[in-house]
């Protein structure tokens, strides 16, 4: 079975100029669209591989992209030749290993498929790095999360011992940073920073009050898409216990896997988990 991840979209070189009244946001995401849409600019990796979008198709009645992302490198197909009982190599100067992916510019959502060349998170930082080439908007995807199986594996923990916190500022001009974190997104601009790191640890023998205010926020925070946490501590058993919540919990959608590539059923696959994410925010 193959999975369709989720990740929450966040304008992150630009945000504060956002904020500031300098640059539009909506005018900030159809640049960053159409960079995506009509870009033609690829990312080359250490050892000459390619990346690039293709097959982009922008669906302006419902704020969605859907496409490819592909990894291009020469290499070897194999195939076995049965009526001479050995294997046959041939060269392609650009063979291909790609994903599918469905964009909803809306919701700031993407949804994606994974590869052998593409890992969950390896796709983040490719993605986010070929909408800087061809958009010049600097973003950061943050995995999104199942809440339900993070509360559910969160309240497993005997002893919560430590908890730390990416956060990165809110598209979000209500700025909801302060209630879920604890710090505004303008102690975030006064700094110049991107991306905030917290930590709460504890040495006590109780450990962190995992049914606190304070962590009930940092949960809802990491739902919305704002940031990432590990959680760290030990099980009923004494054992050591950890939680990330981008890899333990990741919210996904199974898809067939000779669906996986069609870029159609992630866009299905895509809308459902959508709806499912706005819903979990809706109740929190």
């Amino acid at each position: 079975m193959a999975y369709v991840y989720f990740a929450k979209m966040n304008i992150n070189r630009e945000i504060y100029d956002v904020y500031n009244g300098k640059k539009n946001f909506d005018k900030l995401i159809n640049q960053l669209v159409e960079g995506v849409w009509h870009g033609s600019a690829s990312i080359f990796d250490e050892k000459g591989g390619e990346y690039k979008l293709f097959g982009v198709d922008n669906i302006l009645d419902e704020n969605y992209l859907m496409g490819h992302l592909g990894y291009i490198k020469e290499g070897f197909h194999s195939s076995f030749d049965r009526e001479n009982n050995k294997a046959i190599d041939v060269f392609d100067k650009d063979k291909l290993d790609y994903v599918a992916f469905y964009f909803n510019y809306q919701y700031e959502i993407i949804a994606y498929t994974t590869s052998s060349k593409m890992r969950q998170k390896n796709f983040l930082d490719i993605f986010q790095k070929l909408i800087i080439a061809n958009s010049d908007i600097g973003v950061e995807f943050i995995p999104q999360t199942n809440s339900t199986n993070l509360r559910r594996e969160i309240a497993t923990f005997k002893r919560l011992k430590r908890i730390d916190l990416k956060i990165v500022p809110s598209n979000d001009d209500k700025d909801p940073m302060q209630d879920l974190f604890g710090i505004t997104s303008t102690t975030m601009e006064e700094i110049n920073a991107n991306r905030i790191e917290q930590n709460y640890v504890s040495t006590q023998k109780e450990g962190l009050d995992k049914n606190s205010e304070p962590v009930k926020k940092v949960i809802q925070g990491i739902a919305e898409g704002y940031g990432e946490g590990k959680f760290i501590g030990e099980d009923t058993s004494g054992d050591p216990k950890e939680i990330d919540s981008s890899k333990t919990v990741p919210f996904r959608q199974t898809v067939a896997p000779y669906n996986s590539k069609d870029k159609q059923t992630i866009a299905s696959k895509g809308k459902a988990g959508v709806y499912k994410i706005l819903e979990f925010r809706r109740r929190e």
